[in-house]
């Protein structure tokens, strides 16, 4: 598939990201294993899916503290509130002595493809920056990572953030993220932003979900 047209790379990562980020607003659920060997692809941006052997399901009350953290970081762009909602979730302690702004831009790689109503292309040197955000414990991060206490629902959303990125950085993958995301948010119900996105809508039209 690496081989294939940037057209039909770009496909193959949109329904990866529709399938991944979907499922966990949809079904408050997520297969927590991305990586290739458990993908069959096909062109059209066919996708089969395999292996759901380690699959995370989501409380409501995790589906809204996502909602909300992606609320402020990517649709208000508030810093403070962002980083209120993380310490009322425990992931960052009151007294963490970091001002909001330090708090907003660590988090914000995280949100970054999404950040922006525009193309966003992924590579290696965006792939390579998320595992240096995580795991550099000596980098001008590392007294920010002491202090974060991540809840278990995060980490599998940090691991499938992590996973989908090292392979759309491998596609070189690039499209709208945020208004692909849009559609996908319950809290902001945007409308079909690519064809992919189109054919989706008249398929749940005709087949109303009943959940």
């Amino acid at each position: 598939m690496l081989t294939w047209s940037v057209e039909e790379r770009n496909l193959a990562a949109e329904t990866l990201f529709r399938f991944s980020f979907g499922a966990i607003y949809q079904l408050h659920a997520f297969n927590g294993d991305p990586h290739p060997g458990n993908y069959l692809f096909n062109p059209g941006g066919q996708v089969t899916f395999l292996d759901f052997g380690l699959v995370k399901r989501f409380a409501d009350d995790e589906i809204s503290l996502f909602a909300d953290l992606i609320q402020a970081m990517v649709l208000e762009r508030d810093g403070a509130k962002f980083r209120a909602r993380a310490t009322q979730a425990g992931i960052l302690s009151p007294d963490a002595p970091f001002d909001d702004e330090t708090v907003r831009d660590y988090f914000s790689y995280y949100y970054r493809y999404v950040l922006e109503d525009d193309v966003t292309l992924i590579d290696a040197e965006y792939a390579a920056e998320g595992a240096e955000r995580m795991f550099n414990t000596s980098g001008p991060y590392s007294e920010l990572l002491k202090a974060l206490n991540v809840p278990p629902a995060m980490v599998v959303v940090q691991r499938i953030t992590l996973g989908l990125m090292g392979l759309f950085a491998q596609l070189r993958a690039e499209a709208n993220w945020q208004a692909i995301a849009r559609e996908l948010w319950p809290f902001v119900d945007g409308p079909p932003s690519t064809p992919m996105g189109e054919e989706i809508a008249r398929w749940r039209a005709a087949h109303p979900y009943p959940g």
